[in-house]
C-alpha cells in the first residue's frame, strides 16, 4: 500500500513558543502517525521554523504569519494538496476553517471542548457572543465529517450541539511517560500549577488553597508555571494575601524542566473551568503526583479518583483545600498508584488510534 498523506489544519503551531495540550496532542499524534507510515503536512500559523525544522523526515509544516492569512490562504493550499488522503481540522481554537466546503477529500473534525465556558474573562462580550454563535452553528458547517473528542465530557458537548453520536469517535490523549517520572520531592511539601496563567484556568484558585492551607498551619510552597495575562494579578494577590514567600513563579519551562518540577511536587493543582481532557492531570500521575480538581468537564474524565487524585465541587478552593490536606497527611501512597494508572496511556498508542481509525475511513469509502 502506497504512503497515505494526513493534512493536519490547526491555528496555533504546535512547534511554537505558546502551546498547550491541544498543541502537545498534534505534534505527538502527528509523529507517532508519521513514525507509522504515514506522511503528515500540518497547515497553521507562526514563524517558518518556528520550533522545529520545516521538514522533519515525513512531517512538513506549512505555516502562515497569521490566522486571517491562514483561512484565506486555505482553498489555494488545499487544492495544492488535492492529493492528499484525508484532512483532519482541528477546533481547538473556536474558530472553524470550514474546510469540508472547500475539497472534495475526506476529512475529520477533530474537536476538544465547548469554549463558551472558557471565554468570559478572555474576551469582550461581542466577540464572545460571535464565537459562542460560531459553536453553534458547527453542526451546519460540518454536515457529513465525523468527528473525534478526546472525552465523554467533549462528546456530551457535541451531542449538545445538535450532532448524532454515531458521528462521534472518542480518541482520548496520551502521556509522555519518559520524559513525566517520579523525582525526589522537595523537602517540605509543594503544589503545583502548570495548566497556564490564564483565567479561565482559574489559577487564583491555587493561591487561595495555598492561603487557606497557610491559615490551618501547613508548611507549603506552590509553585505557578508560565505566563499568560494572569500573572499580574496573581502576583498582587499573593501579596495580598501574605504568602508571597510561599508562591514561585517559573515563567515559560522546557518540557524537561516542567517534567522535573512535576516530578518534584507533592500535589498538583487544576482549578479549571473546563478541559477537552485534562492532559496536565496525566502528566502529573506519569510523575507519580496526584491532582486535586474540580468536577467539571473533562477533568472529571480524566481524575481517577482515589488512584491519580481527587475530585471536588466546583468554585470551591476550601474543598480543594482539604483535599489536597488528606492527601499531604497519606502522600507516600499516591506514587505508584498514580504512575501505574497511567502507565498504558502512551502517544504511541494515540497515534496508532488515530492511523487506524483514518485508515478505517478511508477503506469504507
Amino acid at each position: 500500500m502506497s504512503c497515505r498523506t494526513a493534512v493536519w489544519l490547526t491555528h496555533r503551531n504546535p512547534y511554537g513558543r505558546e502551546t498547550g495540550g491541544a498543541e502537545r496532542a498534534v505534534r505527538e499524534t502527528c509523529w507517532g502517525m508519521v513514525r507509522g507510515g504515514w506522511k503528515v503536512v500540518v497547515f497553521t500559523c507562526g514563524s517558518q521554523g518556528e520550533g522545529g525544522p520545516i521538514e522533519r523526515s515525513g512531517l512538513d509544516l506549512v505555516t502562515c504569519s497569521s490566522w486571517s492569512g491562514l483561512h484565506l490562504s486555505l482553498p489555494m493550499f488545499l487544492r495544492e494538496h488535492a492529493d492528499a488522503s484525508i484532512i483532519i481540522e482541528d477546533l481547538a481554537h473556536v474558530v472553524p476553517f470550514g474546510a469540508e466546503k472547500f475539497t472534495k477529500l475526506p476529512g475529520v473534525v477533530a474537536f476538544r471542548h465547548l469554549h463558551r465556558r472558557t471565554l468570559p474573562g478572555q474576551v469582550s462580550l461581542p466577540p464572545r457572543l460571535l464565537l459562542s454563535g460560531l459553536e453553534r452553528a458547527y453542526p451546519m458547517i460540518y454536515k457529513n465529517w465525523p468527528i473525534v473528542a478526546p472525552s465523554s465530557s467533549a462528546l456530551s458537548d457535541l451531542v449538545t450541539l445538535g450532532f448524532p453520536r454515531e458521528r462521534i469517535h472518542i480518541i482520548e490523549y496520551g502521556v509522555d511517560t519518559d520524559l513525566f517520572n517520579p523525582g525526589r520531592l522537595t523537602p517540605k511539601p509543594s503544589l503545583v500549577h502548570f495548566a497556564g496563567l490564564r483565567p479561565y484556568k482559574r489559577p487564583e484558585h491555587a493561591l487561595v488553597v495555598l492561603r487557606i492551607l497557610t491559615a490551618l498551619g501547613q508548611d507549603v510552597d506552590l509553585y505557578l508555571v508560565g505566563v499568560g495575562p494572569s500573572a499580574a494579578s496573581l502576583a498582587r494577590a499573593a501579596q495580598k494575601f501574605g504568602i508571597a514567600d510561599r508562591v514561585h513563579f517559573t515563567g515559560r519551562l522546557s518540557d524537561e524542566q516542567l517534567a522535573r518540577l512535576v516530578g518534584s511536587a507533592w500535589v498538583h493543582l487544576q482549578p479549571a473551568i473546563a478541559e477537552g481532557w485534562g492532559l496536565t492531570v496525566d502528566e502529573a500521575a506519569a510523575a507519580g503526583v496526584p491532582t486535586v480538581a474540580y468536577d467539571v468537564p473533562g477533568l472529571r474524565d480524566a481524575v481517577i479518583p482515589g488512584v491519580t487524585g481527587q475530585l471536588v465541587p466546583d468554585n470551591r478552593p476550601d474543598a480543594m483545600a482539604e483535599a489536597v490536606r488528606r492527601i499531604l497527611a497519606d502522600r507516600s501512597v499516591w506514587t505508584d498508584r498514580c504512575r501505574r494508572a497511567v502507565y498504558t496511556h502512551s502517544w504511541k498508542s494515540v497515534s496508532a488510534h488515530w492511523a487506524e481509525y483514518l485508515a478505517s475511513l478511508l477503506d469504507n469509502k
